[in-house]
């Protein structure tokens, strides 16, 4: 069940508890200690995953975009969207096994100049669909709009990446990478 709870004041107080002179309800033993309100819900795989804010707004509005992306099938888990997707191109890379070693070069050099180089520091959940599939030198910041072009249609054709259209930022961050 997806709610906001007021971490500082009891849901089910007992018959006769002193109610706190600010707020009017009888306090809990978190009382004005960190952020008053929890936003709690649970992703696709049924996990709990909370939230903590100031305001009963903040905490209701982040709740509201959190179950509407698990409705949506766009939901991205907060602390998985964090990794930056030159760590998730590196350890793809690593794990990748190639009889040639040319192969392995000419992908180490396609992750180096067309992801990590342009697209590196940003985290997954920063990572919009439209920025990566355009594949214009204007979004992914590449060198020339011809070389992004030349990338952009090569690279689904041989790649398990997030330019075909299984993998995108929110699988990427489900998985963990």
């Amino acid at each position: 069940m997806a709610e906001q709870y007021d971490r500082w004041h009891k849901k089910r107080p007992q018959p006769g508890e002193k109610k706190c002179k600010t707020h009017g309800k009888v306090p809990s033993s978190e009382h004005e200690r960190g952020k008053r309100w929890l936003s709690r819900w649970r992703d696709p795989e049924g996990k709990q995953q909370s939230e903590s804010f100031d305001r009963f707004d903040d905490a209701r509005q982040y709740l509201t975009k959190m179950l509407g992306g698990v409705d949506d099938g766009a939901y991205i888990d907060p602390r998985k969207g964090e990794a930056q997707l030159k760590a998730v191109a590196e350890q793809w890379l690593e794990n990748q096994t190639f009889d040639n070693p040319l192969t392995y070069a000419q992908y180490e050099s396609r992750v180096r100049n067309h992801i990590i180089g342009p697209l590196g520091p940003l985290k997954l959940r920063q990572i919009k669909r439209p920025r990566y599939r355009t594949g214009s030198s204007a979004d992914c910041k590449c060198s020339t709009r011809r070389r992004s072009a030349w990338f952009s249609r090569t690279s689904h054709r041989s790649w398990p990446w997030p330019w075909t259209t299984t993998l995108s930022p929110r699988t990427l961050a489900r998985r963990g990478r």
